[in-house]
């Protein structure tokens, strides 16, 4: 189902989730949206589109936003590498759900980042 939001939340049913099922996992990425700047944005095209710079998603055989889709320039020009440890997906991996903000963006993903990295016995100095 479509739901309208001023951000993306993260919904309770995402949450119920589990990695085994990865038929359901897709479907769920793939089909609830959330409406922002007066466009649709699906789970999968947030994570895969809008923050990894339009790259193919968990199942997908091309780009969900193709050289015409007007929400392509939402997207990143370049893939931002830090953004994997900041996206949630339930696994025991998974970083804690956090609030990011424009203007500390930098410090939250190297913060996110550490905590992911060192959470498995590596230590990571970020400049």
């Amino acid at each position: 189902g479509q739901q309208s939001s001023g951000g993306v939340a993260v919904s309770q049913r995402f949450a119920r989730l589990r990695q085994s099922d990865l038929p359901n996992h897709i479907f769920f990425l793939n089909n609830v949206s959330y409406v922002m700047g007066g466009r649709s944005y699906s789970l999968q095209d947030v994570e895969n589109c809008v923050l990894r710079s339009n790259r193919k998603g968990l199942g997908a055989l091309q780009k969900q936003f193709g050289k015409n889709d007007p929400r392509l320039p939402v997207a990143l020009d370049t893939h931002e590498a830090r953004v994997h440890f900041a996206v949630v997906c339930e696994a025991k991996s998974c970083p804690p759900i956090k609030l990011y903000s424009a203007e500390n963006i930098n410090e939250d993903l190297n913060e996110t980042t550490e905590f992911f990295l060192t959470g498995g016995g590596v230590e990571v100095l970020l400049d």
